[in-house]
């Protein structure tokens, strides 16, 4: 089995968390998408402003379940579906009491993977259906038009047969 790389991305998140109500053992929050760059080896173009991000945060496993949605626009016209899902895991005990300051990144302490759901009617990104996709993503904080944002980051892979 191998790789091959599709995509680079960085989301633009704005840190206006809207709570949904319980689910299980967590909290259910929406989390608006924005926009970002698309460059890679396969895909390139932008997020476009129409996704969010469905988490549910455990209140005792310390983690994130992630469900995202959204749409990319590639620069040879074509309309990408993303569905994302996927775990985030925060290393608590790892964390500096300094994070606050930005000197690190939150996500120094984060195990977060999620797989990669492609639907498109162009014909050139059809076989993205039915390849199995992942990515290894991270996330930092960050200020834009004096608003905090997350910036959600990741490479986006194809898992390829040998």
């Amino acid at each position: 089995m191998k790789t091959k790389f599709l995509y680079y991305t960085e989301c633009a998140c704005p840190m206006a968390i809207h709570p949904v109500g319980l689910k299980g053992l967590g909290v259910q929050v929406v989390i608006p998408i924005e926009d970002g760059p698309v460059e890679g080896d396969v895909i390139n173009g932008c997020i476009k402003p129409l996704g969010a991000d469905w988490n549910t945060i455990h209140l005792l496993g310390i983690t994130s379940d992630v469900l995202a949605k959204y749409q990319i626009h590639t620069d040879d016209g074509a309309v990408i579906d993303l569905f994302t899902n996927g775990r985030m895991k925060v290393k608590w005990k790892d964390v500096p009491k300094n994070i606050i300051t930005l000197k690190h990144h939150l996500s120094d302490y984060l195990y977060f993977r999620e797989f990669l759901y492609f639907h498109t009617d162009d014909e050139r990104y059809k076989w993205l259906e039915t390849t199995p996709c992942f990515a290894i993503i991270s996330m930092k904080f960050t200020l834009k038009n004096r608003v905090p944002y997350f910036l959600i980051s990741y490479k986006a892979y194809a898992i390829e047969e040998d």
